[in-house]
């Protein structure tokens, strides 16, 4: 078991107080040293990303990557470096179900690229088109290709990565490295082995790892011990072991096939169809095969942004949700299958079909043993068990039955990367269920002692819903990945800047005995573009404002100015400052927003964004901020020195120091109270720490934007001085001391009432705006 919260920060604690000694000083208490190894000597041989199996997903991210030029030596000399493991030795998708006529089940626009970016180059459409076969499509009118044509898609799109796929390779374990002088995790061992040889290991190092196995046959519990008999097979093998357990194809077999979903009723319709003088039994608990349910609103649980609303969900609410959906995809059988099961049923009953094998269905029955014949050792014995009724009056009975061959259609189990993880699983956050903690992001949440990330993709269904193992999602999931590790690279470059004095000056992690003081978020290096202020910003304000020599330099844009963990959400809050050079389209995207436009009116085109940015960098009083939960940015805030602020400066009496900010929550998937909460005392905390002499933040919402007044009356110790009659929107004005803020308890979950007005507050007054400081506050 991991430790507690407190036991970790004590740790990061002792840790800062050891980091340049060398590792051997590092007592045990400090640091964990499961498998731990030294780094390699040469890190420029790391790599930026490691994918750990080369699947419909991890082709996917791949396809990702391409598209947004980020993989080195693909057209961008300066990219990540990127490799990806597979052990299949060529790229296969479920080769062994690939029957002939089999269609897919979801629509052709869910490939590796169209519902993120339907302009990419690896779309499906791009694809037939290539493959002189888009108007033939299109003459199908059907949404649902064959398999075998997407797998032939998917086989397209992953020959385009053969340079950084490597093949035929077993990945064993990934392990932690530690840095030498700070003792902590900064890069992830990946040892893998060739499938022609065992014994010569494969050792890459990475500052990520993407874990994208998918899933592995599952055998129930009877079906163990004969894994690997010649009569036994799983359904994911199917075309290629029926040919050899059954060669004659007229062969009078008795063939078994168990399971009650999609694939067992593919299976005994396709061996009808292939062994005629066979008989096929189809054995399954349920009643009766059930159809699923693909109606349109039901459909609605495989989009990606129904993600976030599962995500958002209580545990047992999410459990219960699977259950309640689990008609979609979980034993159920496609309506139009059932119905060719039941007419090739019913044909058996005609006169033409006199002196025919009969296939039938065996529902109600369960299989409970397995063994080989005595007098036919090659043939399996099923010991099968019916189902008793009361009302109709007969109880459970058991036989057995002989099959020349039994297959399993029973499904997948996605637990292969816990063993694969297992090495570096003691810095992995633990659940009160000692479960993964996953993030929104597909990250798996660890302590502070690692800064490495792992990814895991398909394996997530209870934190992040049904479409998680499916086609549905990955290629808008892949972009959430490859963002996650993008901008966890910026927060590493911008800690590692020549600007850190300047973090130093306004990162409140210095400062004892505050709250902020948790583990820091983990983080990786690689480059990414700073964009240092412009000369002629630097001087003129001051010569303007003699006031402005009071206050500390801004911080360059990139720069991390303030990490927090988070306990209640278990996630790593930070602040940056606002970066032209790659938050423009995030802005963009945010300030279009319907719900955003209302109160901020900056929304229109990137160039709008592009220019308003600029003008906040250049603004003496105000620093634009970035706010990331786990490396995920999620929201813009503008911090400003209210005693030189065009607006505030003149509705109250301003005090030198006095600290306000604007907000901006852009994510749909970071809204919610218990969000509003972390941000809001994080932001509160991370001001009253950046200068001592900040004696009171203010705020001016509109006094319309209830939802915000309301979160800020709750959660915070504040005074509302109320409203203002500003030229371009009533505000409420509210002010929290710092006298009230560290009186506070200790972060609970609670929500206490506002405290009530103070005595000196002070007369609110109408102003008037020049257009810029009325477009700085138009929020």
């Amino acid at each position: 078991m991991l430790p507690t919260h407190k036991r970790l920060v004590a740790r990061a604690s002792r840790l800062a107080c050891t980091s340049r000694r060398h590792l051997a000083t590092i007592s045990s208490d400090n640091v964990h040293f499961a498998n731990v190894s030294p780094s390699p000597p040469q890190p420029d041989e790391t790599l930026d990303v490691l994918g750990v199996g080369f699947g419909p997903a991890g082709l996917a991210t791949a396809v990702c990557m391409a598209d947004k030029g980020v993989i080195r030596g693909m057209s961008n000399p300066q990219g990540l470096r990127v490799s990806f493991i597979e052990k299949q030795n060529s790229f296969q998708w479920h080769s062994g179900m690939l029957l002939e006529g089999t269609k897919m089940q979801i629509s052709f626009l869910k490939d590796l690229a169209t519902l993120r970016d339907p302009t990419s180059k690896f779309t499906f459409l791009r694809f037939l088109q290539e493959h002189d076969r888009l108007l033939p499509f299109l003459n199908l009118g059907s949404f649902y290709p064959y398999r075998v044509e997407f797998n032939e898609y998917l086989q397209w799109a992953a020959k385009q990565f053969d340079s950084v796929t490597n093949y035929g390779e077993q990945v064993a374990s990934v392990e932690p490295l530690l840095d030498h002088r700070s003792g902590i995790v900064d890069r992830l061992r990946v040892t893998s082995y060739k499938n022609s040889d065992k014994r010569a290991p494969i050792v890459r190092t990475a500052k990520n790892v993407v874990v994208a196995v998918g899933g592995q046959p599952s055998y129930p519990s009877f079906a163990s011990p004969y894994a690997d008999h010649s009569a036994l097979a799983h359904s994911s093998q199917y075309t290629h072991r029926v040919p050899h357990m059954l060669p004659d194809s007229e062969g009078r077999y008795t063939i078994a096939v168990v399971g009650s979903g999609q694939s067992a009723a593919e299976l005994f319709y396709d061996l009808a169809a292939r062994y005629p003088n066979a008989q096929v039994k189809l054995i399954f608990r349920d009643t009766a095969l059930r159809p699923s349910d693909d109606s349109s609103f039901v459909n609605e649980v495989f989009d990606p942004n129904a993600i976030d609303d599962f995500f958002n969900r209580p545990l047992e609410n999410r459990r219960e949700f699977l259950r309640r959906n689990a008609a979609t995809n979980y034993s159920v059988v496609n309506a139009s299958l059932i119905d060719e099961i039941y007419a090739m049923l019913y044909q058996q009953r005609l006169p033409t079909a006199y002196g025919k094998p009969k296939h039938e269905l065996l529902p109600e029955h369960e299989v409970f043993g397995i063994d080989t014949s005595s007098k036919e050792p090659k043939k399996l014995v099923l010991n099968l068990r019916t189902r008793g009724s009361p009302a109709k009056e007969f109880a459970p009975r058991t036989y057995d039955a002989v099959f020349d061959a039994v297959f399993l259609a029973t499904g997948y189990q996605r637990s292969e990367h816990i063993d694969v993880l297992k090495p570096i699983s003691p810095y992995f956050v633990k659940d009160a269920h000692q479960g993964l903690v996953i993030g929104r992001d597909y990250r798996i949440a660890t302590d502070s002692n690692c800064h490495a990330n792992v990814y895991v993709q398909g394996c997530c269904e209870e934190t992040h819903g049904l479409a998680d193992s499916l086609l549905s999602v990955m290629s808008v999931r892949s972009e959430e990945v490859l963002n996650s590790i993008v901008s966890r690279h910026a927060q590493a470059q911008a800690l590692r800047a020549p600007t850190r004095s300047t973090v130093s000056q306004l990162n409140p992690l210095e400062n004892n005995g505050s709250i902020h003081q948790q583990p820091l978020p983990p983080v990786v290096e690689a480059p990414i573009a700073v964009v240092e202020p412009k000369p002629s910003t630097a001087n003129t304000p001051a010569a303007e404002n003699p006031l402005l020599s009071v206050y500390p330099p801004k911080p360059s844009p990139g720069t991390i100015i303030y990490t927090r963990y988070v306990p209640e959400l278990k996630e790593t809050f930070s602040l940056r400052v606002a970066n032209p050079a790659t938050d423009i389209p995030l802005l963009h995207e945010w300030h279009n927003k319907p719900r955003v436009a209302k109160f901020w009116n900056e929304d229109g085109p990137v160039s709008h964004q592009a220019a308003y940015l600029d003008s906040v960098l250049k603004s003496p009083h105000n620093i634009p901020l970035i706010a990331s939960f786990d490396g995920i940015p999620f929201a813009y805030f503008e911090v400003y020195w209210a005693h030189i602020d065009p607006i505030m400066s003149k509705v109250y009496k301003t005090k030198t120091y006095d600290r306000g900010y604007h907000v901006l929550v852009g994510s749909d998937a970071h809204r919610g109270p218990h969000r509003v909460k972390a941000w809001m005392e994080s932001m509160n905390d991370a001001i009253f720490n950046s200068c001592a002499k900040t004696e009171q933040i203010v705020g001016e919402p509109r006094a319309d934007n209830d939802r915000m007044i309301h979160f800020i009356k709750h959660f915070m110790e504040c005074d509302i001085l109320g409203d203002v009659q500003l030229p371009h929107k009533v505000a409420t004005i509210v002010r929290i001391k710092r006298t009230a803020w560290e009186k506070r308890p200790k972060p609970t979950g609670d929500s206490p009432e506002a405290a009530d007005v103070s005595s000196d507050v002070p007369t609110l007054t109408p102003i008037s705006l020049t257009p810029d400081a009325q477009s700085q506050h138009n929020k």
